[in-house]
């Protein structure tokens, strides 16, 4: 019995140690693990300057690219690439209950989940589609 005890014990010290909690290796933001033994590895690229605080980036997502340029009226557009282990409905999902005090068009399910908010003079229009193990994720965040 002993034995026994002392492998449970073992068994939850290493399920503890194995970080089960982290969130992939990618972005952070609200949200839990949806699969903890699974993991992108780190970010191929960072958040571009000038990225909204409030604008997070769902769990378990690598960035793999980013770019910043000049928009109409004398507005910027900020614009993340990446892949995230949530399935394109859960990726827009994540999306609405963040941007939920918004205006939001878009959300029709089909290969590719297309989703636009805007509050004021800004802008956040996002696409998640399947690839496989991964969905590809763009967000782009447009505001003076």
């Amino acid at each position: 019995m002993r034995s026994f005890v002392g492998a449970v014990v073992l068994s939850v010290v290493l399920v503890s140690a194995s970080g089960c909690g982290d969130d992939g290796g990618g972005a952070s933001g609200p949200g839990g693990s949806a699969d903890a033994g699974t993991s992108l590895g780190p970010d191929l690229a960072q958040k571009p300057d000038g990225w909204p605080d409030d604008i997070t980036l769902p769990p378990q997502t690598q960035i793999t690219a980013n770019l910043v340029e000049e928009a109409s009226e004398g507005r910027t557009r900020r614009t993340v690439n990446a892949k995230t282990l949530l399935s394109p409905e859960d990726a827009h999902a994540f999306y609405a209950d963040l941007l939920a005090d918004w205006s939001a068009t878009g959300g029709e399910p089909g290969s590719v989940i297309s989703g636009a908010w805007t509050s004021g003079d800004r802008s956040v229009s996002t696409t998640a589609a399947d690839a496989g193990d991964t969905t590809t994720l763009t967000v782009t965040v447009t505001e003076p």
